[in-house]
């Protein structure tokens, strides 16, 4: 499966039966104003590109298909960047192993999607999937990431699809990450 995405994307999956979820970084999550613990400063900060409770109603709903519940999704600050990231419930395990595709879409050309893989086992209850920083987000526009999940790694045609739209608040345009003004603090 070619990949035209930069590096490695991480993924993130809890295990059913397992206590220990291998999350990237400790998490604060951006809705309507940024969130920081107050015990630490977090190593990354998520801010919500879908709608959930008491958010701006025009944000895309987290889907739902076959395969995965989505919990949101939106994009994570990491470093000088932002990458995209999608949390999601598994909501149906395969017998066997599937095989998940993600393409998070490319703001500098929709035809040519970041790609990533990965296995979907039986005790797969949540995923998280993440890629590499991404230039050329922009302030308030949509994007979206596609999930397929197959049969086979060699399958062609995917037994699940999954497309979740999410709105940016975060601009990676001019070489440095700008937060949209709506959700910082007043």
């Amino acid at each position: 499966m070619p990949s035209n995405a930069p590096k490695l994307f991480q993924t993130a999956v809890m295990r059913r039966g397992s206590t220990l979820f291998p999350l990237l970084a400790v998490f604060a999550i951006i809705f309507p104003a940024v969130a920081f613990p107050e015990d630490a400063a977090p190593q990354r900060i998520i801010v919500s590109g879908t709608q959930i409770q008491g958010s701006n109603l025009t944000e895309p709903r987290p889907r739902e298909s076959e395969f995965f519940k989505v919990n949101h999704a939106g994009f994570m600050l990491i470093d000088n960047g932002a990458a995209y990231y999608l949390d999601a419930d598994v909501r149906k395990a395969p017998a066997g192993t599937n095989y998940v595709r993600i393409e998070f879409e490319n703001p500098k050309d929709k035809r040519r999607p970041f790609v990533s893989d990965m296995e979907l086992t039986a005790d797969t209850n949540r995923v998280r999937f993440t890629s590499e920083q991404v230039v050329g987000i922009r302030n308030y526009k949509n994007y979206s990431i596609t999930v397929k999940v197959f049969r086979k790694k060699d399958d062609e045609k995917p037994i699940d699809t999954l497309v979740q739209p999410l709105r940016a608040y975060v601009d990676t345009t001019t070489g440095e990450v700008r937060l949209d003004k709506r959700i910082l603090p007043k």
